[in-house]
Formats: structure tokens, sequence, C-alpha cells
């Protein structure tokens, strides 16, 4: 599986190393980086770090004779690596503008890695074996938690401890010295501890990434698809399939014993999901026989579980100056490093289940049965060669057909299933998941999703009131479309700025654009600011028009406004006061239950007689 070592003639490693050190050092030209002060200084005070390691590096190693020297180790699963961390980004990106904007910043943290890991292996072999290997380890980091830009240091922190752990933290697996921990998993999981402890997770872009991951509508299809290309070329299949049905299963244990679903709208989360696919499934720091790589995906599953619940008790919504604390989308890393130090003692005591047995029909369909097999180990580390690989692809393809109905058409998708259950006051979390699953429709582009946010945050329901978030989420209701967000941002600009002129304006404004798309409350307000001459000019025609609009609707306040509007002469359009429109208009809004309208009918004294 791999190519042979290449060396790299002397001069040529001269430039290898400039090209590292131009390549790094170029990002700071960009106009992103030279606004961003925390951006610029951790790049620029990196490269002048790596400068001066790296020169002292290459100084002590000529005065003490020794050459340094530069190995070319292209691994072809390396390349398929990046090819598929790339089908991810590129699918991701084109629902998520954001991803394409942070590629650059992704391979900076590329050419970050390579000259982290040559002055570790200068420092300590000196040789540096250059592979693809470093886009994988920054792909996979990067595919679960970003710093925001002015704390892109800690960003390059993750990446450089990635490093430092795969080199200085190893142990012996079947005779050959390895790396314990997953080196992406342990970066996240620092800086995840640190950012739970501090409380600064807002500094990231990780909740964010956790949920715009599944914005598009096959997510979870193009993740399994490159799940499964990378299974082709490492034997992990089986920690992927077996860590997905567990997940559906406990999902469905969870609720069949508390009547309601733990992972709110799917069986298995985006971002969990892409953890069982392309993250936790490094081939060095997981199980190498069959039955241990079963365990570990149940094990995954199952510390998924419990750390989402334990981190969504901690979480607490933003409120104010407070931005909150959102954390359980950490629960796809914090358990990947203690897994990792399990993994000696999961391959003794699960890697008897004769699991090879029960898929030795599968790998006869794809391997002659006179064909050899691979034997010691790199039949373990192979997972007895490709047949069996392609074996282990068979039924996680089958397990994934399976379960793919929990995944993108689960019942907790469903607003009205939470919002009865927040009604009710079922569960203490129903009302908090109501919102969540609105703020993911919403996010995908749901107007009447926004508007329903707006209305939970106006009017507090199951959560503290909050004006300026509703009027954001109404703002973005009424862009997509959805009138009744134009008419409640009205109606919110009118309590928030009551008597300003330019908000008055700006609500008669909206009123009027709901009204033109059918909503008859938006009618009526509109009527009763044209009819009192609130944000513009008194317009008796546009007040007769909008308020006829809605009470022929059915609107009872907007027939109770055009009764009073007929009480009115209008000597500008030579129209007298009209008491029987005016008894008319208020008997609908009497029977349409608007109270007011009955006082008002009953304040005539009945019908005048006819003229």
């Amino acid at each position: 599986m791999a190519d042979a070592q290449r060396p790299i003639p002397p001069a040529v490693q001269r430039l290898v190393l400039l090209g590292f050190f131009g390549i790094y050092g170029g990002f700071l030209a960009l106009p992103r980086v030279q606004a961003t002060p925390g951006l610029f200084w951790a790049i620029a005070g990196t490269w002048l770090g790596f400068a001066v390691w790296l020169g002292a590096l290459a100084l002590g190693a000529r005065r003490r004779g020794q050459t340094l020297g530069m190995q070319f180790m292209p691994r072809k699963p390396h390349l398929v690596q990046i090819v598929m961390h790339s089908s991810v980004f590129a699918y991701w990106g084109w629902y998520w503008e954001n991803v394409y904007a942070q590629v650059p910043l992704i391979i900076a943290q590329v050419f970050f890695a390579y000259l982290v890991d040559v002055g570790l292996s200068w420092k300590r072999y000196g040789n540096f074996r250059m592979s693809f290997g470093h886009w994988n380890i920054v792909g996979s980091t990067n595919l679960f938690l970003w710093f925001k830009d002015d704390w892109f240091a800690l960003q390059l922190g993750m990446i450089a401890l990635a490093y430092l752990a795969r080199e200085y933290v190893k142990w012996e697996r079947e005779g050959k010295s390895v790396h314990i921990f997953n080196p992406s998993a342990i970066g996240l999981t620092v800086a995840a501890l640190g950012l739970i402890v501090t409380q600064q997770v807002h500094h990231t872009w990780g909740p964010e990434i956790s949920v715009t991951l599944g914005y598009g509508p096959f997510a979870f299809e193009q993740m399994f698809l490159a799940g499964v290309v990378v299974q082709l070329f490492f034997a992990v299949g089986l920690v992927t399939a077996s860590a997905a049905v567990s997940a559906v299963l406990l999902g469905l244990l969870w609720y069949a014993i508390t009547g309601t679903w733990l992972f709110v709208d799917t069986a298995i989360p985006i971002a969990v999901f892409l953890g069982m696919t392309l993250l936790v499934t490094d081939p060095v720091s997981s199980p190498y026989t069959d039955g241990g790589k079963i365990a570990f995906g149940v094990l995954y599953s199952v510390g998924v579980m419990g750390l989402y619940i334990l981190l969504r008790g901690m979480e607490r919504p933003a409120l104010g100056e407070d931005p909150g604390l959102t954390v359980a989308f950490f629960d796809k890393v914090l358990q990947v490093p203690l897994m990792n130090l399990m993994v000696r003692w999961i391959d003794r005591v699960f890697g008897g289940i004769p699991v090879r047995a029960w898929t030795e029909r599968l790998v006869r369909l794809v391997r002659p049965a006179d064909r050899p097999r691979p034997t010691g180990p790199a039949a373990i580390y192979a997972g007895g060669g490709l047949s069996h690989r392609v074996a282990h692809v068979v039924l996680w393809t089958g397990a994934f057909v399976a379960i793919r109905p929990q995944l993108i058409e689960h019942p907790g998708a469903d607003p009205a299933f939470w919002q009865t259950r927040c009604d009710n006051g079922a569960d203490a979390t129903a009302c908090e998941n109501w919102r969540r699953v609105l703020v993911g429709a919403c996010d995908a582009g749901t107007g009447e999703a926004c508007h329903n946010l707006g209305v939970i945050y106006e009017f507090g329901e199951g959560i503290s009131a909050n004006p300026k978030d509703a009027g954001f989420y109404y703002e973005l209701a009424c862009n997509r479309g959805t009138v009744e967000g134009c008419n409640h941002l009205g109606g919110v600009l009118m309590t928030q700025a009551a008597g300003e002129p330019k908000a008055q304006a700006e609500a008669r404004r909206l009123f009027r654009r709901a009204c033109d798309g059918g909503s008859l409350t938006g009618c009526t307000r509109l009527g009763v600011m044209a009819l009192q001459g609130q944000g513009g000019p008194a317009d008796p025609g546009v007040a007769f028009k909008a308020l006829s609009t809605a009470c022929d609707g059915g609107d009872g306040q907007g027939c109770d406004q055009l009764g009073i509007l007929a009480l009115r002469p209008v000597p500008s359009m030579g129209v007298p006061a009209n008491p029987q429109a005016a008894f008319k208009a208020f008997e609908r809004a009497c029977k349409a239950g608007f109270e007011p309208g009955c006082q008002h009918q009953r304040q005539l004294s009945g019908p005048p007689p006819a003229p």
C-alpha cells in the first residue's frame, strides 16, 4: 500500500524547504489576513519561529557533521483520503459559502503542518519523510472545528499538538511502534476541553459547522460514499457500520423508555455521522481485529450518547451580553483519545468474536478460493486483504440502506412533534428541541420556520422573550416570502420604536407588503396607520381599501376599524359619515368574535333608518 521511499537530492531539499516557507509566508499577503491582527500575527509569528527553529537545527547538525535529509514517501491511500475529504468540503461549501472562504486558511494549515513535521523529524531522526498525510490530518481537523480569525493561533495549536502526539506518544502494537492517539482527534479534544472549561466556544465556528454540514439534501449519502471509498483501502468499515447501527438502536431504545428522541431531528446528527465515517476510523489508533472493530464502533456510539446528555446539560442560551454556551457538538470527539488508549484491551477481549467466519461467504464471492490470503501483522492491519474489506463494505452498505430513513425522515424533524410536547410540558428539553428544529429549518431557507422562531422569541414561548431576536427571524421570514414575517416585523418595529418617524414609515411599508401578500392582519394594521397618519400622511382611500380587504377576509379587527372609518366624514373626498355602513361593519366584527366590535355595535343602538 506504500510506494518505496525516494531520497530527495540536497539541492531539491533546499527548494522544498524554501517552498514550504514561501507558500506559508505568502498567506500573509491575503487581504483577509492583513485586515485581522490575530490572524496576521498567528501566521507571521509561527513563520518567524520556524525560521529560527529550523535554522538552529541545521546549524547544530552542521557542527556535529550530521546531514539532515528528506525522503519522499507517497502512499496511494493518502491520495484517496485527500480526494474524499475534498469531496466533503466541496459538497458542504456548495450549501454554506463560508467553507469556500475558509479554504485558503485550511491550505495554510497544511504547510504549517509540513514545517512542524520537518522540525520534529530533523530533531529526532535527522530525516524528514514527506508524504500526503499532512493534508488528511489538517482536513480531518477542519471538518469539525475552526477558530475565528482573531483566535487563529489556537487553530495552529491544534495542528501542532496532533503532530507532537503522533511523534512522542507511542507504543508497541504487533511488533511495531505506532502512535497511540488519533492525531486529529487529540488536537480537537484538547481544544474542546479548553473551550468548555473557559466557556469560550463562541470564538469558534464549531456550532455552525455541526449544523451546516447537513445543509445539502444528500449530505448523508455523500459522506457515506466518501467513507466507502476510504474503507476499500483501510480496514475500518466494521467500525463505521457498528457505530452507525448501534447509534440508531440506542436512539430507538431511548425513545421506547422516555417517549422522546435524544438527538432531536435525526437518529444520528450529521457531524456525528461524519465522525463515524472519517474521524474515528484512523486504522493505526483503532483495533486491528474484526471483533475489536465492532466493539470500538459500539463504544463510540455509547460515548456519543453519554457525552451528548452531559454536555447538553451544561449549555445555556445567549442572553444580552452573555454569548451563552453551546458545547453538545463536542460529543463526537471527546471520547476518542480514551478509546484509543483502550484499543489493545478491546482487541484482547473482543478479538475472539468469529466475525471473520460470518463474512467468509461474502469473501468467497469477491476472492477466488485459491488466492493466497495475507498473513502476519499485515493481515491484521489490512483486515484480511481487499476481499475482506469489500465484504465489510457490502455489509455497511446494507446497513446504511436500512437505517437511512431514520437519518433523513426522522419523526423528530417535524416541529409539530416538539411543539406539542412543549405545550404539554412533556419533558424539560421539548421547548428547546422545538426551537432547534426550527433553527435548522430556518437556516436551510424555510421562511415559515423563521417566522415561527420569531413568534417564540417575541412572546417567550418556552424561553425568555427577546424582541431583538424576534425581529431578526421575522426579517428572515419576510425576505424569504413569508408575509406574516413582514407583518410581525412591522409590529415589532412599532413596539420597539413607537413614535419614531423612520420606524413607523418602515412598519407601514412592511404592513403594505404583508397586505399585498394576503395577510389579513397586515391589511388591518396598514389601514389603521393610513387612517391615523402614522408612518406617512393620512390616506382614507388606502385605509378603506386595506380595511375592506381585511374585513372581507374575516378579520374582526379590520371590520371594527372599517366601521370607525365609516363614522368619519372625509371632506377631501366628498364622503359623508355613514352610520349604516358602520353598523354593518361592527356587526361583522362582532360575529367574527372581536369584542370591541360588539361594543361599538351596541353604542349605535341599532341600525338607523334607510335614507
